[in-house]
């Protein structure tokens, strides 16, 4: 039986022996003709859970757009292409709108990368920037209920307006992406972005699991998200689904909770699909090109979405190019932390001793490692880069699937997950 996978902008194609395949667990097709502006505008003047921005009046007022950077698949351009000339239409100039680039922790995005992201037509338009979340000049807003200071970019703090964009998927810190997010990390200083990722030790060692992939209920991460949200005062949250393909299912906006759980009932339609039981070999990849940037930012979200399907000493095989290797901002002494017992690796978050954002990513793969075998497949990535994990890299899915079946036994059953980083398998 031949299956492919993604492969960033291409597909890896192998073959496995029908008799051993248990399934192929793609989320459902949700494809259908919609015209995206289209689909934006009626989101915008039909808001979940609160009045619309666009019955006010706006005329003078500043207004601050947060938008979700590069490394994240939101149709940012579709949705600025529109809601900026539903505020200009409403008395905003555009001297008086600043767009900023909720980079969080990660790397500034390249004048070439914001104009991917937002288009030539808004930079010609507005003040378009990168947060900076080490800025002196982010704004102290309080302490949340779970003791994490609020600082944010000052330009979003301060100004009359404030709106955030996202693309809603499966996360491994927040359950899901979207809503809140682009505030925090979004827009929030280092230091209220590392307290905020350190709440999943509270939650990880109860449930016993090595993410909080899909998980909303008890998720401690995505409420004191929200709480900044809230205290942040966002007027406004526009929000995507995209199915496997990229095709824009669902535009949301309003309330920074209630439409983001719209948005998520949506994507569970299609993303939450059921397993015919656990595997002793599981292939997986990301299945979003942005999500094979490195191996810690895209290896982990799609590895978080198989673990629940794979028996204890199974063979785990992931499958991506991994354009930036390891990760785009890991240091070399940092290493011999990747060595590390899961619960050790809980007890310096808590102590303070290992950075949070970091330590998150450290706990899943030591969690995996304990639990079963992993293999990679990767043109960027070297054998000694996986064995800082103890995993090993492989040149092909088939030699992996040898290795694999020489561990699990030729009547081994196999699950394939093509698009690990927004399925969301269920036993």
């Amino acid at each position: 039986m031949e299956v492919e996978v993604p492969y960033g902008e291409t597909f890896l194609k192998f073959t496995v022996d029908r008799g051993n395949v248990k399934g192929v667990l793609t989320p459902k097709d949700t494809v259908k003709d919609v015209k995206v502006k289209e689909l934006v505008k009626k989101a915008l003047n039909n808001p979940v859970g609160k009045n619309s921005l666009f019955s006010q009046n706006l005329k003078g007022k500043d207004v601050a757009i947060a938008v979700t950077d590069s490394t994240r698949p939101t149709p940012n351009k579709e949705i600025l292409s529109v809601l900026l000339k539903e505020l200009h239409g409403r008395g905003v100039k555009y001297e008086n709108l600043k767009v900023i680039i909720a980079t969080g922790l990660h790397r500034p995005d390249s004048m070439e990368l914001i104009k991917r992201n937002v288009g030539e037509e808004v930079i010609g338009k507005v003040k378009v920037f990168n947060h900076d979340p080490d800025s002196e000049t982010n704004v102290y807003l309080g302490v949340t209920a779970n003791l994490t200071p609020l600082k944010v970019n000052k330009d979003f703090a301060e100004a009359e307006i404030k709106i955030i964009t996202g693309n809603i998927t499966p996360c491994m810190l927040a359950g899901y992406s979207g809503g809140a997010k682009t505030v925090l990390p979004g827009v929030s200083s280092r230091e209220t972005i590392e307290k905020n990722h350190s709440l999943f030790t509270k939650v990880l060692a109860k449930i016993k699991r090595s993410s909080l992939f899909g998980v909303l209920k008890g998720n401690l991460v995505r409420e004191d998200i929200e709480e900044a949200g809230s205290k942040t005062n966002v007027d406004m949250v526009v929000n995507t689904v995209l199915n496997h393909k990229k095709k824009i299912v669902e535009v949301v906006s309003g309330d920074i909770v209630k439409a983001h759980r719209e948005g998520v009932k949506k994507l569970d339609e299609f993303a939450r699909i059921k397993s015919p039981g656990k595997a002793d070999i599981v292939v997986c990849s990301s299945g979003f090109k942005e999500h094979d940037v490195s191996f810690l930012q895209g290896g982990t979200r799609a590895l978080a979405s198989v673990e629940p399907i794979i028996k204890d000493n199974g063979s785990l095989i992931y499958v991506s190019p991994c354009y930036e290797g390891v990760s785009e901002h890991i240091i070399k002494h940092e290493k011999e932390i990747f060595s590390l017992k899961p619960e050790d690796i809980l007890n310096l978050v808590e102590e303070g001793r290992l950075s949070s954002v970091l330590g998150c990513m450290v706990y899943e793969l030591s969690f995996l490692r304990e639990k079963v075998n992993v293999s990679v497949v990767s043109g960027n990535l070297s054998n000694e880069d996986l064995s800082v994990f103890g995993f090993k890299r492989e040149d092909t899915v088939e030699e992996a699937l040898n290795k694999a079946f020489q561990l699990q036994g030729r009547d081994a059953e196999v699950l394939v997950v093509p698009y690990g980083s927004i399925t969301i398998p269920t036993l």
